[in-house]
């Protein structure tokens, strides 16, 4: 794997998978020392490499235990590139239990939409309150700003009317999504502007 990593993609696909396969019957010290390597390696190399190691560094993290899925996670999470963070926030997502720590660092660090994205849909109410303004401005999709004031709902109701200034349908749905009417005056007025 390590020989065809960036020059010959067919012959890298194949050994990751056989790599991963092993992995998956037995978590070795020489799969240990492989994550090491590349995990070294990613920044010696150009960009072809970075992004085929990346490929094969998010590959084998759905396949190695916690700790080692933490450490790649951990990687990606504070890379210098956007492409290789957005490979952390995916395979973050994956989890049942996210780092919420790791997210908050590079959401502090980075303000990636990708970031926020997985925040809205896995931290807790309390975060989402105190830190909305910032959230909202990583997003341009009404459905973004919706998924996050319902999340806010939850705990502080009466602050979905925020929701209203920043984009009026993505409120009438967060509206609808709570089983809450809107006032026929309130929609018309909607409608006309």
């Amino acid at each position: 794997l390590r020989l065809c990593i960036a020059k010959r993609v067919n012959l890298r696909d194949t050994a990751l998978r056989k790599v991963c396969a092993d992995i998956d019957g037995s978590f070795r010290d020489c799969h240990r020392e492989l994550l090491v390597n590349l995990l070294s390696v990613f920044a010696l190399t150009d960009s072809r490499g970075r992004q085929s190691i990346g490929y094969c560094l998010s590959t084998i993290a759905d396949h190695v235990p916690d700790a080692e899925r933490r450490t790649v996670q951990e990687f990606f999470l504070k890379s210098k590139y956007v492409g290789v963070r957005k490979r952390g926030y995916k395979c973050v997502s994956a989890d049942t239990v996210v780092p919420q720590e790791l997210l908050r660092n590079a959401w502090e660090q980075f303000k990636d939409p990708e970031c926020a994205w997985v925040i809205v849909k896995t931290f807790p109410p309390e975060f989402l309150t105190q830190h909305r303004a910032a959230l909202a401005e990583a997003f341009t999709e009404g459905w973004q700003f919706a998924r996050l004031y319902l999340r806010i709902a939850e705990i502080r109701p009466n602050l979905l009317t925020e929701l209203r200034y920043i984009d009026e349908i993505s409120y009438c749905y967060a509206l609808f999504k709570l089983g809450k009417k809107i006032a026929l005056k309130e929609a018309v007025k909607i409608i006309d502007t």
